[in-house]
């Protein structure tokens, strides 16, 4: 016969429910971050850290400076 499957079967590695997949996530989604950060930096290109030193405006302010049109652009 065929291998057993089913309830009796045992979950291939951690599950939604035991909490090790949120901090493996967590985890992971901090070492992108992390490197993209650092290729931003080397490439000259700002970074907005977002880590909750920053209000909601701050944040929006920062984002509407970066992202304005340039000077010399918007007056051609």
């Amino acid at each position: 016969m065929g291998a057993a499957t089913g309830a009796g079967r045992a979950a291939a590695g951690p599950t939604p429910g035991d909490g090790r997949g949120q901090a493996d996530r967590v985890a992971r989604d901090r070492l992108v971050a992390e490197d993209a950060a650092r290729n931003a930096h080397r490439l000259g290109i700002r970074v907005i850290v977002i880590d909750g030193t920053l209000d909601a405006a701050a944040v929006a302010a920062e984002s509407a400076e970066q992202f304005a049109p340039c000077p010399d652009v918007a007056a051609a």
